[in-house]
């Protein structure tokens, strides 16, 4: 997965000065609704569990560095 930063030349008229930059990245993941449907009928035991772990939130700080 590859990041692409532009910055506005307006606001940093005089480009970045080697100052650590960080990025705060939040991937949200969820099982499509048919999966998780094939999933439950054929587990249904399983119905909560599944519901419960068909949707996850990663919320990850990467400092950026040539």
């Amino acid at each position: 997965m590859d990041y692409y930063l532009t910055f506005k030349r307006e606001k940093y008229p005089d480009g970045i000065q080697e100052v650590p930059t960080g990025v705060n990245t939040l991937f949200e993941f969820e099982t499509s609704l048919a999966a998780q449907k094939f999933l439950s009928d054929n587990f249904p035991d399983a119905t909560d569990f599944i519901s419960e772990y068909s949707k996850a939130r990663l919320n990850f700080m990467t400092l950026l560095i040539d």
